[in-house]
């Protein structure tokens, strides 16, 4: 019966309504269950806390999971998300790297060190990850884009292109299209190809029209082919969603401090 009445806990709590299963399931820990019921609590509580925002209790889940489990990589890589929603960069790559420890074949969290290695400006670091990525078998467009990334940024063009083209012939979400479409049009840029680079760039606009980046970059090629006038209406905007974008992440830092807010 107490088996039957967990899992339907565990349920309601996943689902995100944590208020009403919170205490009952507290209390079930505080009589004792075996480790792997410990594990499905702890687990259904973070998403549970995680799916509505509670970032606070969500973290003090994940601790008290890892303090009881530290080998375990499920409350390392929930803390490293938070961290993620956050900007806490630090934070994510310690438990990044912690995880790592622990398990060198993890290869999400070697992605995702990536990424964080590749938008702090560590780009020699990113690519040798994405580089093991690949080594991994881990031949998906997040790895070939993020990679090839660092070899545009890092002059090596010639590298990067048949990176981008074997993206291409693997399926993507529009946001991954826009990323390889936003690549080429940069390396065309680079390379005083502007209109091409425009081309490239507008495509990657329809697909991604809030992406900040590829606005900036388009506006910067449209004033190198002289429209003065689209090149400020695009800075203008792309600089509005940079703007909004903070204001998402200082409410997301009100919602660590205050949950319940």
């Amino acid at each position: 019966k107490e088996d039957i009445e967990r899992q339907a806990l565990l349920v309601v709590t996943q689902n995100g309504d944590v208020d009403a299963t919170d205490a009952p399931l507290k209390k079930i820990m505080i009589r004792g269950v075996s480790d792997e019921a410990a594990e499905e609590i702890y687990e259904a509580l973070a998403i549970g806390y995680l799916k509505t925002y509670r970032l606070k209790e969500a973290w003090e889940c994940l601790d008290s999971w890892s303090g009881w489990q530290p080998q375990a990589i499920f409350p390392k890589f929930w803390r490293a998300d938070i961290c993620h929603r956050i900007n806490n960069r630090p934070g994510e790559e310690r438990e990044y790297r912690a995880i790592l420890a622990i398990d060198p074949m993890h290869v999400e969290s070697r992605r995702r060190l990536a990424d964080l290695l590749k938008d702090t400006s560590r780009v020699e670091e990113a690519r040798q990850e994405y580089d093991r990525c690949l080594q991994g078998g881990q031949v998906t467009p997040g790895v070939l884009i993020g990679l090839a990334e660092c070899h545009r940024r890092l002059a090596q063009a010639e590298s990067a292109v048949p990176l981008l083209k074997q993206a291409l012939d693997q399926e993507l979400t529009a946001d991954q299209h826009a990323s390889v479409l936003f690549e080429l049009g940069q390396i065309a840029a680079d390379e005083g190809r502007f209109h091409e680079a425009m081309t490239s760039l507008e495509e990657a606009m329809q697909l991604a029209p809030y992406q900040a980046s590829i606005l900036y970059a388009l506006s910067q090629a449209c004033a190198r082919t002289g429209d003065e006038a689209r090149s400020r209406q695009l800075a203008e905007r792309s600089e509005r969603i940079r703007s909004q974008s903070l204001r998402v992440e200082e409410i997301t830092h009100q919602l660590l401090k205050t949950p319940r807010n």
